[in-house]
C-alpha cells in the first residue's frame, strides 16, 4: 500500500499493537483527557477504489493555555488484515508506534494539509482505519488516559476498474537542455501534486503519446541510522489517468534500483533517439564521511522502454544540468561535487551509453585554490545550470552555492559566458547580486531578461525568491516565507514559471509569485 510518501507492505498482525487498538475500542467511548485538544480527521472520500487519489487533513482546536502545552502526535492506519503502522517525523510507516512529531507545542503542529495517497491497484480491498493521537510529550500513548485528542476515519477501499489508454497525440518533442525541458514542461503543467513518493521528479512524454509522464527516485533511508543501513531508493514511471498519478513502472523500466539519496532529476536526450532520457545526480549517505554514491542513467530503447545504466562514477552531485551542445543529439552533462572530485565537472557524452569525466572545461575559479580555500577542502558549490542567458543559441554556465561574505570557501552566483567553444575555462563572468548573506542558492531560472534565484538560510529554516535585473543588477526580495510548509518541509527546490508567476513544480508549497 502507498502512503504518505512511501509504500508500505502489510507485515504479519502484531499481537500486542492488536492488544493495544483493543483497549482503544474498549475506552474510546470514557476517555478523561490530559488536556483537551479538540481533533479532527477527515478524508476526501469513505469509499475508494484502488488505485486513486486519497486527501486526508486534520485539524486541532485548542484553548489559549494549551497552545505552549508540548505534545507528541501519531497518525496511525490500521489495515484490513489488522496490521498496525505509525509515520514518523521522515514520513516513513513503522510497524510499531513512532511519532509523526515529537516534544513540539502544540500550536505548531496545527496542519491542515495532511497529505495525499494514492492506491495502487494490487493492494487488498477491504477496510482502512486511521488514526491521530495528541499525548503531552513523554506520555505514553498505550494507555488512553493520556491522551489529550483523538480521531479516527475509515476508507473503504475497493478494486480499480482497468485502465484503458486513449490517448494518440503526437510526442512531446524533448529539448536541447534539461533546463528547458523543465521550463517546457512547468510552462504546461504548473505546479503538481506529485507523484506519492518522497524523492526528485521530472516530467517528460516519456510514454510517447503527447502527454507529459513523470519520473520519481524516492529517498527511503534515514540519514541518522549508520551507513550500512541506507537503501536504495526505486524508480517509478508515472501517468496522469483523469487526474490521478498512476504507477506504470512495469511497462517501462525492470530494473527499479536507483540513487540513495536523489538530489535532481534531469531529462535530456542522451542517445540521440530524440525520446526524454533521464539522469539522476545523487549524493549518496548525506553525513559524514560524505562518500557520494554510484549514478544513475535512463536510457530509451526500441519498444518503448528504458535501460537503468549505473554509471563507473562514484559522485556527492549535489547540482547538476544537461545540454546538447552541438545539437547531434547527444547531451553532455555538467556536475557539482564537494566530497568526491571536490569541484564541479563534465561528463563527455561517448554517443554509446557511456560517459568520460572531463575537468578542463570549468572555470578556474571554481577550483580550489590557496587565496579561497585548503587545497584539500573544496569550495561550496552546491547548484549549476546551463542557460543561454545571453540569447546567442549558446549555453552559458551558471554556478552557486553557498553565499556567505565571511566564509573563504562560499561562492556567490555567477554567470560564466560561453566564449562560444563550450568551454568555461578561461570564461568572462558576471557576478550576480544577493541581498540575503549566510545563504544557500538553490536554483536559477530567467524570464525577459530577469533573474529569480531560490535561497534558502543557511540553517534551512526560511526561504525567499530573489529578482535580480540583469542588465542593471539591481536586486529585490519578491518572496519570502519561514518555518515548515504543510508537508513539514521548511524549503522547496525547483522553480518554473506558470501563466506569469514564479511557482514552485511542487503544488504543496502554493507558491506563486508575479513575474
Amino acid at each position: 500500500m502507498l502512503l504518505g510518501d512511501e509504500m508500505i507492505k502489510p507485515p504479519k498482525p502484531n499481537s500486542c499493537l492488536q492488544r493495544f487498538f483493543f483497549i482503544v475500542s474498549l475506552f474510546l467511548c470514557s476517555i478523561t483527557s490530559a488536556f483537551a485538544a479538540d481533533l479532527t480527521l477527515t478524508p476526501s472520500q469513505s469509499t475508494i477504489s484502488s488505485d486513486r487519489s486519497l486527501s486526508l487533513s486534520y485539524s486541532m482546536v485548542l484553548t489559549t493555555g494549551e497552545r505552549g502545552v508540548k505534545g507528541d502526535m501519531y497518525v496511525g492506519l490500521v489495515t484490513p488484515n489488522g496490521a498496525l503502522y505509525t509515520l514518523d517525523n521522515n514520513r516513513k510507516w513503522n510497524v510499531g508506534l513512532v511519532p509523526r512529531t515529537k516534544s513540539w507545542a502544540l500550536a505548531d503542529i496545527l496542519e491542515s494539509n495532511f497529505y495525499n495517497i494514492q492506491m495502487p491497484d494490487d493492494i487488498p480491498v477491504g477496510k482502512y482505519t486511521f488514526y491521530i493521537v495528541v499525548v503531552r510529550t513523554g506520555a505514553g500513548i498505550e494507555d488512553v488516559l493520556n491522551w489529550g485528542g483523538w480521531n479516527s476515519a475509515v476508507v473503504d477501499v475497493q478494486k480499480a476498474p482497468p485502465i484503458v489508454a486513449t490517448t494518440t497525440n503526437k510526442p512531446i518533442p524533448v529539448l536541447k537542455s534539461s533546463y528547458e525541458n523543465k521550463m517546457a514542461a512547468g510552462n504546461s503543467l504548473g505546479s503538481q501534486v506529485m507523484p506519492p513518493v518522497w524523492g526528485e521528479h521530472a516530467f517528460a512524454d516519456f510514454l510517447q503519446d503527447g502527454s507529459y509522464s513523470a519520473v520519481t527516485n524516492e529517498l527511503t533511508y534515514d540519514v541518522t541510522k549508520p551507513i550500512s543501513q541506507a537503501q536504495h531508493g526505486k524508480i517509478h514511471f508515472w501517468k496522469k489517468t483523469n487526474g490521478i498519478w498512476v504507477d506504470v513502472t512495469s511497462s517501462l523500466l525492470s530494473d527499479t534500483v536507483g540513487c540513495i539519496h536523489p538530489r535532481k532529476a534531469i531529462v535530456a536526450d542522451f542517445n540521440g533517439d530524440g525520446i526524454p532520457d533521464v539522469f539522476f545526480a545523487c549524493t549518496g549517505y548525506d553525513a559524514s564521511p560524505f562518500p557520494g554514491e554510484q549514478l544513475h542513467v535512463l536510457l530509451s530503447q526500441a519498444g518503448g522502454k528504458y535501460r537503468n545504466v549505473t554509471l563507473p562514477f562514484t559522485c556527492y552531485c549535489h547540482g547538476g544540468s544537461a545540454a546538447d551542445f552541438t545539437g547531434n543529439g547527444f547531451a553532455d552533462l555538467v556536475l557539482t561535487d564537494t566530497s568526491v572530485a571536490k569541484q564541479p565537472f563534465y561528463l563527455v557524452n561517448n554517443k554509446n551509453g557511456t560517459f568520460t569525466q572531463d575537468f578542463s572545461r570549468v572555470p578556474q575559479s571554481v577550483l580550489p585554490t590557496l587565496n579561497q580555500c585548503d587545497p584539500a577542502c573544496s569550495l561550496a558549490i552546491y547548484s549549476i545550470e546551463l542557460i543561454d542567458f545571453d540569447q546567442r543559441g549558446q549555453y552559458d554556465l551558471w554556478v552557486a552555492g553557498i553565499y556567505n561574505t565571511s566564509d573563504r570557501t562560499a561562492f556567490s552566483p555567477t554567470i560564466f559566458h560561453n566564449p562560444g567553444n563550450n568551454n568555461y575555462l578561461n570564461a568572462t563572468s558576471t557576478n550576480l547580486p544577493v541581498s540575503t548573506d549566510r545563504s544557500v542558492v538553490l536554483d536559477v531560472i530567467i524570464v525577459k531578461k530577469q533573474i529569480y534565484l531560490a535561497l534558502v538560510n543557511s540553517a534551512y529554516t526560511s526561504i525567499s525568491i530573489e529578482k535580480i535585473d540583469y542588465q542593471t543588477l539591481k536586486v529585490s526580495t519578491i518572496y519570502s516565507h519561514n518555518g515548515p510548509y504543510p508537508n513539514g518541509n521548511p524549503s522547496f527546490d525547483w522553480m518554473t514559471t506558470y501563466q506569469g508567476n514564479v511557482v514552485s513544480m511542487y503544488s504543496t508549497y502554493s507558491v506563486a509569485v508575479p513575474l
